[in-house]
């Protein structure tokens, strides 16, 4: 608060705001807020590139699989021909 003295010789007092108090609570909020953000999308993108990379290797499990078929098809059909 402030005194100001005005025409007339009295003191009025005046509240001004400099801008001080709350405001760095705010911003910390905002700050820790971002933070979280950027931590969760970061645990995100790590899972979703673990999630591909498991992706990736059930299909190849399954090329493998399909390619072992196959091979054990051609060699019952070659086993049964030759009796």
């Amino acid at each position: 608060m402030a005194l100001v003295k005005q025409g007339g010789g009295r003191a009025v007092t005046r509240t001004e705001n400099y801008g001080g108090g709350g405001g760095g609570d705010d911003q910390r909020k905002k700050a820790r807020t971002l933070a979280r953000q950027q931590q969760a999308a970061e645990r995100v993108a790590a899972g979703s590139t673990e999630l591909n990379r498991g992706v990736t290797e059930a299909l190849e499990a399954s090329k493998q699989l399909a390619q072992a078929m196959e091979q054990i098809a051609t060699g019952a059909e070659e086993a049964s021909s030759t009796t």
